[in-house]
């Protein structure tokens, strides 16, 4: 894993990958995806998904802001947020953090079980951050661009 892409920082990205940076931007930066796959649910806009294995990193970008990157998806412990790690972090942990960088409480998205494994969703509103949680450790972290409105992003400088 590269140290350029290791700082979460909310609202903009990750080490140099940005929201709001073109396709042809992230490859120059990341090179070619293993995989990339097109997302078509009817009557939603169309979005792409790449998909970085050695990174453990995921990308999406919507047809509906200009094919520009809006969503990254970490799995590893490598990335972090304020110099912690977050993938393998317990729940009580996560929440001790996100209080510690005074954050409110995360929102939880709902819980489900699927084959005896606990899923949760802690939504971290004020950073734009989804926790993907199972059996109450961090599994994945998703993060966004902030929104002046409902409809309008706020892209990074």
């Amino acid at each position: 894993m590269t140290e350029t892409l290791k700082n979460i920082i909310p609202g903009q990205g990750v080490g140099s990958l940005r929201f709001g940076m073109s396709r042809d931007d992230v490859r120059k930066l990341l090179g070619k995806p293993d995989e990339k796959e097109v997302i078509s649910e009817e009557g939603e806009d169309l979005s792409e998904a790449w998909h970085y294995d050695e990174l453990d990193l995921s990308l999406s970008f919507e047809e509906v802001q200009y094919w520009e990157l809006v969503t990254i998806s970490v799995s590893s412990a490598h990335y972090q947020l304020e110099g912690n790690s977050l993938v393998g972090l317990e729940r009580n942990k996560l929440l001790d953090l996100l209080k510690n960088l005074g954050l409110e409480p995360p929102e939880s998205e709902g819980e489900s079980t699927l084959d005896h494994v606990r899923h949760e969703i802690l939504y971290a509103e004020e950073i734009e951050v989804d926790f993907w949680m199972e059996d109450d450790l961090v599994s994945e972290v998703q993060l966004g661009p902030f929104w002046s409105d409902e409809e309008t992003i706020e892209w990074p400088e």
